[in-house]
């Protein structure tokens, strides 16, 4: 008999149980859904909703103004941060970046790579573990609105966790590659999630 009360309340605790350990990220994700808000905005005037045609005329007007080149990486096109701070050239921060598209050839987000310009191996200010804190600054700078969180990809032990944040319907996922490289995905949760 007193088995069969505790497994009733259990079964009566589990509803509510669940609702407690919902995660952080759960709770901001369905907070902004809801929300109905809507953000676009990418990066040196790109936009989600563009064509792949309008990511590559936007792209060639900026190279023509000396804004962006063509990078190393896949040519992904490239555009350098200044530290405002910093006196140091090795402190700049290349930008690498392209669009990511669906099969109509519509950008549904970005795909971006930080390193420091003058990347060494063996200098430690130039790692992706100082990177990352700049990046994060610098992307709550220039997406005003709900700070980051940090979430556990539980992958490693070296590379576990990333940051996100979520605005509307703009999902910001930051993580470290490697040693040099930071990775930053910001995609459309709307259809997505529909």
């Amino acid at each position: 008999m007193k088995l069969n009360k505790i497994i009733f309340c259990l079964l009566i605790l589990t509803p509510f149980l669940a609702c407690e350990v919902e995660s952080e990220y759960s709770k901001l994700l369905k907070k902004e859904l809801k929300s109905g808000k809507s953000f676009n905005d990418l990066v040196l005037g790109l936009k989600i909703g563009q064509t792949k045609d309008d990511f590559y005329k936007i792209c060639a007007d900026l190279n023509k103004k000396k804004l962006i080149t063509s990078g190393a990486r896949s040519l992904y096109p490239e555009y350098i941060l200044y530290p405002k701070d910093s006196i140091e050239n090795g402190k700049k921060i290349r930008m690498s970046f392209m669009g990511i598209f669906d099969d109509d050839r519509i950008m549904k987000g970005m795909d971006i790579r930080f390193n420091y310009y003058s990347w060494i191996a063996w200098r430690e200010e130039y790692n992706s573990d100082n990177l990352i804190n700049e990046i994060k600054d610098t992307l709550q700078l220039w997406y005003p609105g709900n700070n980051f969180i940090e979430i556990d990809l539980k992958l490693d032990s070296k590379n576990n966790f990333a940051y996100v944040k979520i605005d509307g319907n703009r999902q910001i996922t930051m993580y470290k590659i490697d040693g040099r490289d930071v990775a930053v995905i910001i995609e459309d949760l709307s259809e997505k999630i529909n």
